[in-house]
């Protein structure tokens, strides 16, 4: 217990509590972004406090984050079976199917993610090909080194993880992944 008296120890942490806030400004007005209106009362240029421009950004920003990690993944493509569309190397953002209805619903020409069905372990990128009430076809674009729905036939419809939907890497390459008009044969 601190012999202190407690309304000397609320001037200290409100001090502290107003050097936090002053270091906070100065580093914002450095970047041109707050002003100090005076010693007790800093805000940032359009009169929001300073707390205000945080929690609007961070609540945001972990919401955002918190629906991309159950939303999305990311993979490596490996081997040229999608070849010319992928090439070995590539990196792709997936949206996960989060059930029937939600977000994202497969076509026919769409490239998905899904369990390889004789490896289970691995994971496959293919081109939807027919669409089946609880199966679905897939193919690689390069037929000659593709393993696909031609080999193991038509998968269930509950191995498809999500539909592969952007090339980040390469950054030359980096784009939206369109579905094919019309499916490769």
């Amino acid at each position: 217990m601190s012999n202190r008296p407690a309304a000397r120890d609320a001037a200290v942490y409100g001090d502290e509590l107003d050097t936090t806030r002053t270091v906070l400004v100065r580093l914002l007005a450095g970047a041109g972004l707050a002003r100090p209106a005076s010693r007790r009362s800093l805000r940032l240029g359009h009169g929001q406090p300073a707390a205000a421009l945080l929690v609007g950004v961070a609540v945001p920003v972990l919401a955002i984050s918190a629906w991309w990690a159950r939303a999305a993944l990311r993979m490596e493509v490996e081997g040229p079976s999608m070849l010319p569309t992928l090439a070995p190397g590539d990196r792709l953002l997936v949206a996960r199917k989060l059930g029937p209805g939600r977000g994202s619903r497969v076509r026919v020409g769409d490239l998905v993610v899904l369990g390889d069905p004789e490896h289970p372990a691995r994971l496959l990128v293919k081109r939807v090909e027919a669409l089946g009430e609880a199966s679905v076809v897939v193919a690689g674009d390069n037929r000659a080194a593709s393993r696909d729905s031609r080999d193991f036939g038509a998968v269930s419809s509950q191995l498809v993880i999500g539909r592969a939907w952007y090339r980040y890497w390469p950054t030359a390459a980096a784009g939206g992944l369109r579905r094919a008009r019309a499916p490769h044969r």
